[in-house]
């Protein structure tokens, strides 16, 4: 901390806590930016790492210039690593201490003024650990997540009601499938499985689009059993946040289609996947593998 005179005040190391109510708080003030924006922005093009062409806002700009700052405040040691800021203006050092930010995941959701699909991320890595992380819902005003050193997830719903999230394991034949991508975008290898898996394994499929962060909290909460993901650029702010809460609440990344696990790296870097993954509950990888064995 500075010392801007004699009379100053030592506040001693920020705890756990401390931690997570500052992040749960950017997350409640970029949410509160970006519906303040809902009626009145800008949209203007720019291109991702990858080469691809995409969009961008207002409401991403006044939603990352809300929490870089008190992020730069709150967490002067820490690279921040954010989706809009091209110039990576606060990636400063090569430390390996820092934190992701998606101001507005589901852009093109929020540019044609959809009721869905909208979030706003933050997650902090320590040593390449993902120590704290939270996904808000900028529609539905909820809030998913955990504060560092805690073995729990909860779902906060208007900044204020708390509730833990255990994960609803059932059979695989009760459960619907959450399909990211169309099936034409799956490599010619793993099309079969992926028909199983869609038509065969899980009682139904649904496909999604807009914030993948809010797909997963489908996930997390029990509405589909499984995530089926096509081949995807892998940016830091997109990954963190989904593999930090998949990892405390027991889901795994399975390769698509030897169905073997897949550990994430936790870079700072975007990368490329070039196979499909399915995100499951590590309780149903048995069960999956069997029902895959049985002919269909």
């Amino acid at each position: 901390m500075s010392k801007k005179d004699d009379n100053y005040t030592d506040f001693f190391r920020l705890s756990e806590h401390s931690i997570g109510i500052i992040l749960k708080e950017l997350i409640r003030r970029s949410m509160l930016a970006i519906r303040k924006r809902r009626f009145g922005f800008n949209v203007y093009d720019k291109t991702l790492d990858s080469g691809k062409k995409d969009i961008f806002t207002d409401a991403d700009i006044e939603a990352e210039k809300v929490i870089l700052k008190s992020l730069k405040e709150c967490f002067p040691d820490f690279d921040i690593i954010s989706e809009e800021d091209n110039v990576k203006e606060y990636c400063k050092s090569n430390n390996n201490i820092w934190i992701t930010v998606d101001p507005l995941c589901g852009t093109k959701n929020f540019s044609n003024r959809s009721s869905i699909g909208i979030a706003t991320t933050i997650s902090m890595v320590i040593k390449h650990k993902i120590v704290s992380t939270y996904v808000g819902n900028v529609m539905t005003q909820e809030i998913f997540g955990y504060r560092p050193l805690s073995e729990k997830v909860h779902r906060i719903s208007e900044f204020e009601t708390f509730e833990e999230i255990r994960p609803k394991v059932k059979e695989l034949k009760e459960q619907p499938l959450l399909i990211r991508g169309t099936f034409k975008k799956f490599p010619d290898n793993a099309k079969p499985l992926v028909h199983a898996l869609a038509n065969d394994v899980f009682e139904s499929y649904l496909i999604d689009s807009g914030s993948l962060s809010l797909s997963a909290t489908k996930l997390w909460t029990g509405e589909v059993g499984a995530i089926l993901i096509q081949p995807r650029t892998e940016t830091p702010w997109d990954l963190t946040p989904i593999l930090g809460i998949c990892q405390k609440l027991g889901f795994v990344y399975l390769k698509l289609p030897e169905m073997t696990q897949w550990e994430p790296p936790i870079v700072k870097k975007t990368f490329t996947r070039d196979f499909p993954v399915i995100i499951i509950h590590n309780d149903c990888v048995d069960s999956l593998n069997e029902s895959l064995e049985t002919p269909f």
